[in-house]
């Protein structure tokens, strides 16, 4: 009998709400498909008006010569690696040089493989005799 009596009184309030509600919500939907549809004209004429004000841009990008076994071998930036001259080869072989030390600097001269290897291996073996050491039982 609960049942029925909230069920009748869901069915009222929402009667209540579409009978009051009805005329502002359709009044709302119908202003915004009204500024929905000035945006999109606006939006249209703008992209009318940059169209026209700016040519279509040409195209930068170099093509590759194609033969019969497809694009050339040598890829763009193997192009730009080709053309670079002695002393942009050296400056970038210093500037890695650079890069390096400064990784060994922050890492303490740690960055050896070996020696990160075993510094690991230590960390490992630590936090397992740690977690065996906890969990064994204590008596």
């Amino acid at each position: 009998m609960r049942l029925l009596y909230a069920l009748i009184n869901f069915l009222i309030l929402a009667l209540g709400l579409w009978l009051v509600g009805r005329k502002s919500v359709l009044k709302r939907f119908a202003q915004r498909r009204e500024q929905i549809g000035r945006e999109l004209d606006e939006a249209e004429a703008l992209e009318a008006a940059a169209a026209s004000s700016c040519p279509e841009p040409e195209e930068t990008e170099p093509k590759l010569e194609t033969g019969p076994e497809g694009p050339e071998e040598n890829t763009e930036l193997e192009l730009l690696r080709e053309s670079l001259s002695e002393e942009d080869l050296q400056e970038e072989e210093r500037h890695r040089q650079e890069l390096e030390d400064l990784r060994r600097e922050a890492m303490g001269g740690a960055l050896d493989p070996k020696e990160l290897d075993f510094a690991r291996s230590r960390i490992i073996r630590g936090m397992l005799t740690e977690a065996a050491a906890s969990s064994a039982p204590r008596g």
